[in-house]
């Protein structure tokens, strides 16, 4: 199952915000949102979930690329003598 991004910035301005208020109303700053809108960096969580509720649409469906579980064995460090 192929898990499609939505254009962040575009959802944004249907809503009706420009990114200086939707970061003003949810508590970060501007260029947090131009590097989230960009796939840069992933928000918080709690920003994911504040962003979620402002543009009315599942945190899930914002951020799908951050369900992806990424399965790394842990390498066993030596006990300390």
């Amino acid at each position: 199952m192929e898990n499609k991004e939505i254009d962040l910035k575009y959802l944004r301005h249907k809503k009706g915000y420009t990114r200086k208020e939707l970061a003003d109303e949810i508590g970060v700053a501007y260029t947090t949102l131009y590097y989230v809108e960009r796939r840069i960096k992933l928000p918080s969580l709690r920003t994911a979930l504040l962003m979620s509720k402002a543009l009315k649409t599942p945190v899930e469906k914002l951020f799908p690329e951050a369900l992806i579980k990424k399965n790394k064995p842990k390498s066993k460090k030596p006990a300390a003598v």
